[in-house]
């Protein structure tokens, strides 16, 4: 019997989506179903079946399993963020299709409560209980899948055959890596334990996993594994790292000894153990890419180019995906070549692409496309270092990390490589372009220009033409670089997307959207706020970033509490909606101490897209976007300034500031639309050809 206090607590617990992600045939599917249909939910729970197939193969049926498809690409990593996107408890317990979940498993995770700041909690993952054989002991005496060991780990971690997640930590590292084969499930517990997250074990809360049953399976596995860790090492080298020779020395050694002294099992387990240390030698140099399953026809060679960066998609670099998305409806075949993935994916707007990560080459990888450009280009390989040279070596790399993507340009025939920011991608790019014969165009922004140029006079002239996202950057490119052709081309907005959907509200709300860095002057913000007093009704401050510690104090310090929000890091919808509720948009731009400053922030011409009046730095490139019909300018610094012109514009009355937005979005619209910046990059490359 169960005591009235325990129904309660009972009736209590957070509600939890179950995601499993699934990827074969008709009958796995219906035995996926199966398992996952034995889990018992209560109210507000719920059950996800991801079917990650090309086609989908996974039927509905009454069985209160949902499912969904994540085609796009084949990755357990996608399909398991797909099935959280689509979740809506406070709690996403991903299982893998190949484990048994005893149907009480949600109950047993919470038996025991829950601290604050625990963001991880991992289940035990088990044999199953009929699997017998040699296969299946070598997979139990080995921990295979050990939830137990690698949970203690200096840096824990966690495999995703059997995890609770919270989902405000899965939200605020932006979900699993997707495009990878293996290893993200490790990866993603340690971002979130740099985000503040910890791990717990919870022995008690075991499924069965159905271990391989052939020496294929297990050479594919561990393969696959040794892929994984292998990428993982290349992003964090602090990561385990197996050592396979060593295994395989044992097993060639203790196989052979085991069986002359009686202990046949003994040696046939020894030699198990040599063909998974085979099998992650070479796994460990191959790739842990996973394919994408493109969609659409043939394009010709023409309408081919290549968008290079250094990390894609990063949340606060919307304008490379809005451009791309636009060059993309101008029947452009986009792929995309970036160095890494950033902590936080802003995931969605890579979906759909073919995105090529430096991060994910395997050694053999590197090796064919070496050899390649020394048997086919030998003198572009010569002219290689000379080019080389002319960078700062804090940007070279060797030869064997260029060639993948120069390989890649030639095999696709794409006709131009256009890079977004004068760093590391750029100077990759331009090699690459030089070996493939490719044009490289480079973009260039704000922080590599201002505060940390390397070379950047050898970048710009080195390309077929350079880019600035305005007229005060293009200035100082021009006399950077005088021997480059500089052109403008604006990063844009999208006038559909950033459009209001419902009135002005007026009111006395101010927004601000960024990284809460020096240069974009938020602490004079709050000075501002504090100075206007009742002018101002409330402050929403929406980014992450090194100074929230320092401006969340300052507010304090001003005695803002209460009238000062800071949201965090939040996604272009979420900005979008921010923008219906505001009523002045703030811009309060600085260039930092270490000359570091913005160009001309996209987000405030997305704010007068909504129609939102803007209040700005008279600096960088915002005199090129602010006027004085639907805004105001102060000098950069100024709080006291700042205060005034909040003051006189939310002052206005309601319908006066609701003319002056729709002002500015007619104005952005003319000047600064998505894809008229498109068109105008679309013809330089066709110049550049």
């Amino acid at each position: 019997m169960i005591a009235d206090g325990d129904q309660d607590e009972r009736r209590l617990r957070p509600r939890v989506s179950v995601v499993m992600p699934f990827a074969g045939g008709a009958d796995a599917a219906r035995l996926a179903r199966e398992r996952l249909a034995r889990i018992t939910t209560r109210p507000g729970d719920e059950r996800i079946l991801v079917d990650n197939t090309p086609r989908g193969v996974v039927p509905e049926a009454p069985d209160g399993v949902r499912v969904v498809r994540a085609p796009l690409e084949g990755s357990s990593y996608h399909a398991r963020n797909v099935g959280a996107e689509h979740a809506s408890g406070e709690w996403l317990l991903f299982i893998d299709a190949d484990c048994v979940p005893p149907p009480d498993l949600i109950d047993r995770y919470f038996a025991e409560s829950v601290a604050d700041d625990v963001g991880l909690l991992a289940g035990a993952i088990k044999p199953e209980s009929r699997q017998r054989g040699l296969l299946a002991e070598w997979a139990v005496t080995r921990e295979i899948l050990s939830q137990r060991r690698s949970s203690g780990w200096e840096r824990p971690a966690a495999a995703t055959a059997n995890l609770l997640v919270r989902r405000q930590a899965w939200v605020q590292v932006g979900g699993f890596y997707e495009g990878i084969r293996s290893g993200g499930d490790l990866d993603f517990c340690w971002r979130a334990g740099d985000a503040g997250w910890r791990l717990e074990y919870r022995p008690e809360a075991a499924v069965e996993h159905v271990h391989r049953e052939s020496l294929r399976g297990i050479a594919r596995q561990m393969g696959r594994y040794a892929a994984g860790n292998a990428w993982q090492r290349r992003r964090r080298p602090h990561a385990p790292a197996p050592r396979p020779l060593p295994e395989l020395g044992r097993a060639l050694v203790g196989a052979p000894g085991f069986l002359v002294t009686g202990r046949p099992r003994r040696a046939a387990l020894k030699l198990v153990d040599g063909l998974a240390a085979l099998a992650q030698l070479g796994g460990s140099l191959l790739s842990n890419r996973a394919r994408p399953r493109r969609t659409g026809g043939n394009v010709p060679h023409q309408r081919r180019l290549v968008v290079a960066t250094d990390r894609f998609p990063v949340p606060s670099e919307t304008f490379i995906a809005n451009e791309i998305d636009a060059l993309r409806a101008r029947g452009w075949r986009v792929r995309v070549e970036a160095v890494a993935r950033p902590e936080r994916p802003a995931l969605a707007r890579s979906r759909g692409l073919d995105v090529h990560y430096l991060e994910d080459e395997g050694r053999l990888d590197r090796a064919l496309a070496t050899a390649w450009v020394l048997l086919r280009h030998p003198l572009r390989a010569l002219a290689d270092r000379r080019l080389r040279s002319r960078f700062d070596p804090a940007e070279w790399l060797p030869l064997s990390a260029v060639a993948p993507q120069a390989r890649r340009l030639a095999r696709c025939g794409d006709r131009h490589v256009h890079a977004h920011f004068a760093a590391l991608a750029s100077v990759s790019a331009l090699r690459a372009g030089r070996i493939a014969g490719v044009p490289v165009s480079v973009a260039a922004h704000g922080h590599e220009v201002f505060a940390t140029p390397r070379a950047l006079r050898s970048k710009l002239e080195a390309a077929a033409f350079a880019v600035a996202p305005c007229e005060y950057t293009a200035r100082f490119l021009r006399e950077a670089a005088p021997g480059a052709r500089v052109e403008v081309v604006v990063m844009g907005v999208d006038g559909g997307r950033f459009r209001r959907g419902r009135a002005y509200p007026g009111g006395r709300t101010v927004l601000a959207v960024g990284r809460l860095v020096e240069k974009k002057g938020f602490e004079y913000l709050l000075e501002a706020a504090a100075h206007a007093g009742d002018a101002v009704e409330r402050v929403v401050i929406a980014g992450d970033g090194p100074l929230r510690e320092r401006l969340e104090r300052r507010a304090h310090e001003l005695g803002l509490n209460g009238r000062v929000s800071f949201l965090g890091a939040v996604d272009s919808a979420t900005v979008r909606e921010l923008l219906e509720q505001a009523a002045l948009f703030a811009v309060p731009c600085v260039i930092a101490g270490d000359g570091d400053r913005d160009a001309m922030p996209v987000v405030a011409k997305e704010a007068l897209a909504m129609e939102v009046p803007v209040v700005a730095s008279d600096e960088v490139g915002l005199p090129e976007v602010v006027r004085e019909d639907w805004g105001r300018l102060v000098p950069p610094g100024d709080s006291g300034a700042l205060a005034d012109a909040i003051t006189e514009m939310l002052a206005l009355p309601a319908d006066r500031r609701a003319a002056m937005g729709r002002a500015g979005r007619d104005f952005v619209l003319a000047r600064f639309d998505t894809q008229a910046q498109a068109r105008r990059l679309e013809e330089l490359i066709e110049g550049a050809a």
